[in-house]
């Protein structure tokens, strides 16, 4: 008897953890905007992320989680003649090459960027107490020289 317990009882956690696994990726796209961006989440993003999208943003994706420790995201297309308001509107003030930039910070693949522009920031947020915390991180493809791709990464909370 103890033997069929055992052997029905691991095919019956193994569904559990599926059925959890379902659950919870469904309740994350329910509470993460990362379909698209629309005006509410735009500024949402902009004000919780602290940054300012570029007046010649295109094609925005963006999205965020607002919770005990939230998160903002966003990938969008620029003009280069924009790149130095948009990193001065963040708290990064300033991004360099580096081909091994911390690819993981990002939610789009972005394995095919060989040399980016690269910058983050780690500190207090600038409107917050002592005790929040603000995490960016910028990743710019340059290939096009015409409209740079920005990826943008923001962690914050207390």
């Amino acid at each position: 008897m103890q033997r069929y317990a055992r052997s029905v009882g691991v095919p019956i956690l193994i569904l559990a953890f599926i059925c959890l696994g379902t659950v919870g990726t469904g309740l994350y796209k329910i509470l993460s905007a990362a379909d698209s961006c629309p005006p509410d989440s735009q500024a949402t993003v902009e004000d919780y992320a602290h940054l300012k999208f570029p007046p010649s943003v295109s094609k925005l994706d963006c999205g965020y989680i607002l919770f005990q420790g939230s998160e903002g995201w966003a990938k969008f297309e620029m003009s280069p003649d924009d790149l130095d308001a948009f990193v001065e509107s963040t708290m990064v003030g300033s991004v360099s090459r580096r081909p091994a930039a911390q690819r993981a910070k990002f939610r789009y693949d972005i394995s095919a960027i060989t040399n980016p522009l690269y910058g983050e920031y780690h500190g207090i947020h600038p409107e917050g107490g002592p005790e929040t915390f603000l995490s960016q991180y910028i990743l710019i493809d340059t290939r096009d020289p015409h409209v740079y791709v920005v990826y943008f990464g923001a962690l914050f909370g207390d």
